[in-house]
């Protein structure tokens, strides 16, 4: 178990961080849209499909890298987006288009902070805005 977490985890980071980040994440998505259970499980889609396909792909087709952030690909941004669109099938509406693409933008950004982190609490924050 060790070895495959060691596997998916980032360089650098500390052994569990980023599922450490990603459970916060997904409870405050939980705790600030508890009255809108479809948005929380978008959220939580767009969190989990986005982010593993984007890795996915960005780790075997990525062949472009981002002229703002070199450490990520277009294949893997494009990834993160396909994946993202998961959340369209609980919650179709033209506001998860834009939090999905806003969403997008955001994980392919030179962050200080885990990505896991911030990507549920800004789509929770933007479903949050938009219900």
């Amino acid at each position: 178990m060790k070895e495959w977490v060691e596997n998916v985890g980032r360089e650098g980071e500390i052994l569990g961080e980023g599922a450490l980040y990603n459970a916060l994440g997904v409870l405050f998505a939980l705790g600030l849209l508890r009255d809108h259970p479809a948005a929380a499980i978008a959220v939580i889609i767009i969190l989990a499909m986005g982010d593993g396909l984007a890795t996915f792909m960005g780790s075997s087709y990525g062949r472009h890298k981002l002229p703002w952030n070199e450490s990520k690909t277009f294949e893997g941004t494009v990834g993160f987006a396909a994946g993202a669109m998961g959340a369209f099938m609980v919650l179709p509406t033209v506001g998860t288009l834009a939090i999905v693409l806003l969403s997008s933008i955001i994980e392919s950004l030179p962050l200080k902070v885990n990505d896991n982190i911030v990507l549920p609490v800004a789509a929770s924050l933007m479903y949050y805005l938009v219900l």
